[in-house]
């Protein structure tokens, strides 16, 4: 399952099929506890990665100029594609069908 994890409550991203959010209100040692654990683990990880690598930050430029750099530039203009009320609202339950099985997936797996 492809996804990018997310920890906090951050109203800036929504929860979808490719975006995982954390659980509300997760109660700690339970399935979905566990998941946003696991999810704060990665974000730190990420944190980790930006702070080595500045060029995954938000603006995603790079700080020096490399030929092959020069390649990808049309790839930071692209839009985001709008998404109607009816859309964001599937997007939500597919978002937390997706959650819902990693979570299980999780569960199962663990040791």
């Amino acid at each position: 399952m492809k996804g990018i994890l997310l920890s906090g409550n951050d109203s800036g991203y929504a929860l979808r099929e490719h975006i995982m959010t954390p659980v509300d209100n997760a109660v700690e040692n339970s399935p979905e506890g566990r998941y946003n654990y696991l999810q704060k683990l990665i974000e730190r990880t990420f944190g980790v990665l930006k702070g080595r690598w500045r060029c995954l930050l938000a603006a995603r430029e790079l700080h020096y100029c490399p030929e092959t750099a020069e390649e990808h530039k049309s790839e930071r203009t692209r839009q985001v594609p709008f998404e109607t009320a009816a859309s964001s609202t599937q997007a939500l339950q597919a978002g937390r069908r997706a959650r819902n099985s990693l979570i299980q997936m999780l569960e199962k797996n663990r040791r």
